[in-house]
Parts: structure tokens; C-alpha cells; sequence
């Protein structure tokens, strides 16, 4: 990597990290709390990069999100929205596979600090919900979708919507639809 290249990653890793910790600064969340991690470990035998930061939103009850925003030493942002576990723990479902994986997000997308400031901000005001799919009990739950309401997808802002796409757009028909859980969490 050319030194330029080099200092423009810093950059972006520094202007995103900093527009999460100003935000913070400027809001009041008393039911999560931001933990940075700044020599998080990497794994190679799991990821094909490498993690400069971590921010994790780290609610104190399942009523809450659980978020994690990594961001890598290429300026790449990953964002893990609430976990399997915490998820099958808040439905009393059983989990066979991937406790420690989370109940949705997106890997490596390149995005402006606002974009996600404004997600940030969308999931802090509980917009940000949980479509699991029919057979939770002793089956455990099957497909699992992060969704938003119009209202929250038009607030949203979005500069590169092919960057938000695991974020689906619920509609009244599916809101009250038989087969699912809507999984809605509190204002942190």
C-alpha cells in the first residue's frame, strides 16, 4: 500500500471513529454502553482482514440491541446487529448452531460517517427490528431479517443504498403476518 493510500485509510478509520464517539458524547443512553476496543485480536483462521476498531453498544437487558461496528485497517466497516444467542435467550428458543454469530449485519462496506451516524442513531431510537422467520421452541428459529419501518427507512438518509440492502423495509402485511416474530426493541 502507497503511503497515500496508507494515510487516506487512517483517515476514513479516524473520521469514523470519531463521528461514533462525538455522537455518543452529544446523546444519553442510559440502557447501553459503548465499549471501544482499539487493539482488537485478530483471528486469520476466521477473517480474511484485519480489525483496527471496535465500537460495541452493549445493552444492559435483552429489551435493548446489541450492536457491534468493526472497522478495518482498509477503512471497511462491518456492523453485527444483536446476537443469536441474545435473540434465542429473549424468544426462550433453543439454538443449535452459530451461537456466537449475530442475528444480522453486513460485512465490509465502504460508508461515510454520516450514513452511519444515521444508523446508529436509527437503531438507538428502536427502529431497527428483528423478522424471525416461524419455528422457534424446540426447533429453534428458523430465517432471521433485520427490518425498519418506512417512517425509519426514509429517515435513514442514505448515500449508497446497495450498502443497507440486509435492511428490509417491513410492511403492514408483514407486521402482522402469522408465520414470523416481529422482534421490536426499546429506546436505548
Amino acid at each position: 500500500m502507497a503511503a497515500s493510500d496508507a494515510g487516506f485509510v487512517n483517515n476514513v478509520l479516524v473520521e469514523l471513529r470519531n463521528a461514533l464517539r462525538k455522537h455518543v458524547e452529544e446523546h444519553t443512553y442510559s440502557h447501553v454502553k459503548l465499549i471501544e476496543n482499539t487493539v482488537p485480536i485478530n483471528n486469520p483462521d476466521e477473517d480474511d482482514y484485519s480489525v483496527a476498531y471496535e465500537a460495541i453498544f452493549e445493552p444492559s437487558d435483552l429489551e435493548h440491541a446489541y450492536l457491534k461496528i468493526a472497522i478495518t485497517v482498509d477503512g471497511y466497516v462491518q456492523i453485527g446487529f444483536e446476537t443469536r444467542a441474545r435473540l434465542a435467550e429473549r424468544l426462550g428458543s433453543n439454538l443449535w448452531t452459530a451461537r456466537k454469530a449475530f442475528a444480522a449485519g453486513r460485512e465490509l462496506v465502504s460508508t461515510h460517517s454520516s450514513e452511519l451516524v444515521s444508523f446508529v442513531r436509527l437503531v438507538a431510537q428502536g427502529g431497527v427490528m428483528l423478522r424471525v422467520g416461524f419455528g422457534f421452541g424446540l426447533l429453534g428459529f428458523g430465517s432471521i431479517r433485520a427490518v425498519v419501518s418506512p417512517g425509519g427507512f426514509q429517515s435513514f438518509g442514505l448515500e449508497n443504498p446497495r450498502n443497507w440492502d440486509w435492511l428490509k423495509v417491513l410492511s403492514e402485511e408483514q407486521s402482522g403476518a402469522s408465520w414470523q416474530t416481529i422482534v421490536r426493541y426499546k429506546p436505548w
